[in-house]
């Protein structure tokens, strides 16, 4: 329409014919768009209006910045900023609807509005939209004339059906300003304002569900470590109440050895926005004043909208450090044991052959002295090559009854065949783990004593719980010991229960054959 207006006063200007006609034509098609462009030359313009065509210009600008803000901050300052072009107003705020009922009117921002219409606002809040006064109508209101403003709009922004809060313009210098066509730009303006806020609070509630459902630890700190959020699972894996931590700073929650590693960490990633800090191993505290090794990531999403934060990813590794641990023990245990069967046992049995040999060449006296010194050799060789079979075949981490069960197990086949057992699974609850090396080495001495000095075809293994004791009982039908026996083995298991605050001893077979060893030890002394 302009365009062919434009062409009809060209043609007019140059007097060529029905000029005039064509020019009243094109008038008449943009006065049907924009009365203020067409209207007549020489006619006062009513007010300070812009044009629709670029008001249409004008609203593609504003309606990009609204849609596009990424913080609520960024989009109030938008919806300011389009209220203020479009409508032509001096003054512009966002009004959050419960400041609307406070005694002192205060903007989403914190500015004190003095002389706002409070009815004006309440008004566009029941009727759910926009609402204009002039103080040269009848709908002009007191706290209005007071300020001396001539013009007021009052739009409402809603989000998710509900009022959250106005949009407030003002002009004091031009009256009659906001009309019909502002209050339906005022109404686009909201609208557009409501549905950013809805993407907005959309993408915070989507991320504080993904953060909340985690079963890692997820913890928000600003660029100086205190902690801004903290999820839920802190409470299932560290037994600490996600609110308490909130407002403190991370590095309390850090063992002090690991508290510069950590720092440094953080440090690096709040310079590199966007990027991690890879994976940082170190303890933090538990609820019961203990340490879990945990490892943790740091990214940087201090510029993500909705995170604005430091994001600690952290998983508690303290089964997989111990497990790692256990096998390092037991690789230390295989090579201890290695050693002492290639070398000390060697050098043992060595020893022991040449003093066999010495014996055979001194007196009587000296020789007996000797095969004493040889027997107790033997003994301990026996002795360390059952500290060598416990070493590598225990297994700390099964159940008490299962490690019970292969030492027996073994035994069969040097006894030459199976024992009778009867084992009290209340063992792998009642008896405590300070015991459990003491249990297996008697059990194992026990059973290896049928096998080498009783001659013994049946052997029993009985483990019960009697009041507050766990008691071994091991029974063959061997030999039985003979009458000047000297104790080696026994001894051992005697001291190990003596140390355990408990008791070992031998008697024979209810038929006078074999030998019943039988080993006691209280629980709740082991416990304490």
């Amino acid at each position: 329409a302009l365009t062919k207006l434009a062409q009809a006063e060209l043609r007019a200007a140059r007097s060529e014919p029905g000029s005039s006609a064509e020019r009243a034509e094109a008038l008449g098609a943009v006065r049907g768009f924009d009365p203020v462009l067409a209207r007549a030359p020489g006619t006062p313009q009513a007010g300070a209006a812009l044009s629709v065509f670029d008001r249409f210009a004008t609203l593609l600008k504003v309606g990009h910045a609204i849609a596009s803000a990424t913080t609520e901050p960024g989009l109030e300052a938008a919806v300011r900023d389009s209220a203020l072009r479009l409508l032509r107003a001096e003054r512009c705020h966002v009004v959050a609807t419960a400041a609307i009922y406070d005694p002192t009117i205060t903007t989403r921002s914190g500015e004190d509005l003095g002389g706002v219409s409070r009815t004006l606002l309440m008004e566009a809040v029941a009727q759910g939209g926009p609402v204009v006064a002039v103080n040269d109508s009848a709908r002009a209101v007191d706290s209005l004339v007071l300020s001396g403003v001539r013009s007021a709009l009052a739009v409402p922004i809603v989000v998710r059906g509900t009022v959250r809060s106005c949009l407030y313009v003002t002009h004091r210098q031009v009256g009659e300003l906001f009309g019909e066509e502002e209050m339906q730009l005022a109404s686009f303006i909201a609208t557009l304002a409501g549905a950013a806020y809805e993407h907005l609070l959309g993408s915070e509630t989507r991320f504080r569900a993904l953060v909340q459902s985690s079963t890692d630890v997820i913890t928000l700190v600003d660029s100086e470590g205190t902690v801004r959020y903290q999820s839920p699972a802190v409470q299932a894996v560290f037994g600490l109440p996600a609110n308490g931590l909130v407002g403190t700073s991370i590095s309390h929650w850090v063992h002090p050895d690991d508290v510069a590693d950590f720092a440094e960490a953080l440090h690096r990633a709040a310079a590199a926005p966007g990027i991690g800090s890879g994976l940082i191993e170190c303890r933090m505290h538990d609820a019961d004043g203990s340490y879990r090794f945990v490892e943790s990531t740091i990214s940087n999403l201090l510029n993500e909208p909705t995170v604005a934060a430091l994001v600690v990813n952290t998983r508690d590794i303290t089964e997989r450090m111990l497990a790692v641990d256990r096998l390092l023990l037991a690789e230390e245990r295989e090579r201890i044991a290695r050693d002492l069967h290639d070398v000390v046992i060697q050098r043992l049995f060595a020893v022991g052959m040449n003093l066999d040999l010495l014996a055979g060449r001194l007196s009587s006296e000296a020789a007996a002295k000797v095969s004493a010194a040889c027997d107790e050799l033997h003994h301990t060789i026996r002795d360390i090559r059952g500290a060598i079979f416990t070493m590598r075949s225990d297994k700390p981490e099964l159940p008490l009854t299962d490690r019970v069960h292969a030492v027996v197990i073994r035994a069969a086949s040097t006894l030459g065949f199976e024992p009778t057992v009867d084992v009290d699974e209340r063992i792998d609850d009642l008896v405590p783990s300070p015991l459990h090396w003491h249990m297996i080495a008697t059990v194992n001495e026990a059973l290896s004593n049928a096998a080498r000095h009783a001659s013994a075809t049946s052997a029993a293994l009985r483990i019960a719980i009697e009041d507050r004791d766990v008691v071994v009982t091991v029974s063959d039908n061997g030999c039985g010991l003979p009458q000047n026996h000297r104790e080696s083995g026994l001894l051992n298991l005697r001291r190990r229960a003596q140390m355990s605050g408990g008791t070992m001893s031998i008697e024979a077979g209810g038929d006078g054959c074999g030998l019943v060893l039988t080993w006691r030890v209280p629980i709740v002394a082991a416990e304490d």
